[in-house]
C-alpha cells in the first residue's frame, strides 16, 4: 500500500490514514506528536506546513516519514532518501515546547528549496517504543546493514 496515494485518494480529497499504533512488514504506524522544525540556528521554519505543531497520526513505510496533524489536510513528508541523521535527544524543552522530559526524535533532513531542517517528533509516550520508531526510520532512510548500529542515532543530553 502506498500510504500517500492513499491519503490523496481519500474522501473529499482530504488525507487520511487508518492507524493503530502498529508494526507491519517493514512499515510502522501509530499516533503522536509533532514538535517543530528548526533551521540550523535554532530558529523555528515557517515554511508551508511546518509551523505548527501538535498531536496527530504518523506512518513510517518504504517511501518516508510521513506525519499528518489533527485538523489538518496536508501531511508533513519526509523522504527517506533526503534524511541526513536521526538523533534522540532527552530535551524537556524544544522549538518552544516543554516536554516534560519525554526523548524527541531530531530528524534532519533536506528540504525541497535545498535548506537543511531538524524536525522533532515523539512517535510513543513510552521511551522503548520512541527509540524503536527512531531506529526503525534510521534503517529505512541508512538500510538495513546500519541495523543496531547505535552510531547513526545519537542520544544527546540537551
Amino acid at each position: 500500500m502506498d500510504v500517500y496515494a492513499d491519503m490523496a485518494s481519500a474522501a473529499g480529497g482530504a488525507p487520511r490514514l487508518s492507524v493503530s499504533a502498529r508494526h507491519t512488514r517493514g512499515s510502522m504506524e501509530g499516533r503522536g506528536y509533532y514538535v517543530a522544525s528548526l533551521d540550523p540556528g535554532g530558529r523555528r521554519v515557517s515554511a508551508k506546513g511546518l509551523f505548527a505543531r501538535g498531536n496527530g497520526q504518523w506512518v513510517l513505510d518504504g517511501h518516508g516519514l510521513s506525519f499528518l496533524r489533527t485538523l489538518t489536510h496536508v501531511p508533513i513528508r519526509i523522504s527517506s532518501r533526503s534524511i541526513l541523521a536521526v538523533a534522540l535527544s532527552r530535551s524537556s524543552w524544544r522549538g518552544g515546547k516543554w516536554l516534560l522530559g519525554a526523548r524527541v526524535v531530531e530528524v534532519t533532513w533536506a528540504a525541497p528549496d535545498g535548506s537543511v531542517v531538524t524536525s522533532g517528533f515523539v512517535f510513543a509516550g513510552r521511551r522503548d517504543e520512541n527509540a524503536r520508531a527512531a531506529e526503525a526510520l534510521k534503517c529505512q532512510a541508512f538500510g538495513a546493514a546500519h541495523a543496531g548500529d547505535r552510531t547513526g542515532i545519537a542520544q544527546r543530553e540537551r
